[in-house]
């Protein structure tokens, strides 16, 4: 069917057949709420990233702690997951802690997601909630619409 429609019309033309993974025009992006993930483990963070996009998020993901401000600066994000870090437990704890001692980005909402399993470390390094791994999805995007709707 695309051949045809690509001969019906005169002259030479060229006609892409590529499913975009968001229902939503892309120079309509700037509308959109915008999630960083900060995640270790590529193949989890390419699955929220592509997850995401299919909800109509905007992402930017990252496994390096030590370009997470800068990616804020940049990307703006309304809302950051963070992965708390199984090697270096308290180095998540710790962008979180410099994240919220930023003026400009206390009012971002922040999840940690972790296997160490201590909620009241992770609530006092200023997290927004503590979502132990591993969870469902469904259950994350019930937290993500509820912090990105108020």
């Amino acid at each position: 069917s695309m051949h045809k429609l690509a001969k019906s019309i005169p002259g030479s033309s060229k006609i892409i057949d590529r499913p975009q993974l968001c229902g939503v025009d892309q120079n309509k992006k700037e509308e959109l709420k915008r999630i960083l993930i900060v995640e270790t483990d590529a193949a989890l963070a390419y699955l929220l990233s592509t997850t995401f996009e299919m909800e109509n998020y905007q992402t930017e993901a990252t496994g390096n702690y030590d370009e997470v401000l800068e990616k804020i600066q940049i990307f703006k994000p309304h809302l950051i997951i963070l992965d708390a870090g199984s090697e270096e437990p308290q180095r998540g704890l710790e962008v979180c802690q410099q994240i919220k001692q930023v003026k400009e980005f206390a009012n971002i909402k922040i999840i940690i997601s972790t296997t160490i399993h201590n909620k009241e470390n992770v609530l006092n390094a200023g997290a927004d909630l503590y979502l132990p791994k591993p969870y469902e999805l469904r259950n994350l995007f019930n937290w993500i619409d509820k912090f990105l709707s108020l």
